[in-house]
């Protein structure tokens, strides 16, 4: 047999921007944290709003409230040192995935939600990607065959046999 693999690739135009913004509010109680990132993520989403993001497309990926710990050195009696965990207060972290379909507003979009969140706010990544991979996905599979069927053409012709049909076909990512 003859085996040989072919590979296709389809360049695509992005079509979808997906940003990460998020919230980070540190405070002394858990309430007053948690009620100033509340408030500090509903200005950034009214400002993604505001920008023609809809509902749909703005997504909690990650929430969280944690201690926030700090360490100060003790001296005992006998004049010896150690460090002593003191509890500074509470951290929240609410982080969202805004996918923004109108490439011409990324910017706007990003510097709203900065000027909306102030100094709570963080971007954290923007990628860019497309909506619907089928077709294009479909296309790439399609040049791989092709490929691999020229490959084996080749390799048949060069050995001086029939190329048959394929008995086997997978496919890797």
């Amino acid at each position: 047999g003859i085996f040989v693999s072919g590979t296709g690739r389809v360049a695509v135009d992005p079509d979808l921007a997906i940003l990460r913004l998020g919230i980070e509010v540190q405070d002394k109680t858990v309430s007053v944290a948690h009620r100033r990132a509340t408030l500090a993520m509903q200005a950034v989403a009214a400002a993604v709003k505001a920008t023609g993001v809809q509902n749909r497309d703005i997504q909690t990926q990650q929430f969280s409230i944690q201690p926030v710990y700090r360490y100060v050195e003790v001296k005992s009696l006998e004049g010896g040192r150690s460090n002593k965990r003191v509890l500074d207060g509470y951290r929240v972290t609410n982080t969202v995935a805004v996918k923004v379909r109108d490439l011409g507003s990324v910017s706007t979009v990003i510097d709203d939600a900065a000027v909306a969140g102030g100094d709570d706010v963080r971007i954290d990544s923007i990628s860019f990607t497309f909506e619907d991979p089928t077709e294009a996905r479909a296309q790439a599979r399609a040049d791989a065959t092709r490929a691999a069927i020229s490959h084996a053409r080749q390799i048949a012709d060069a050995a001086g046999v029939a190329l048959g049909k394929p008995i086997s076909l997978s496919e890797s990512r």
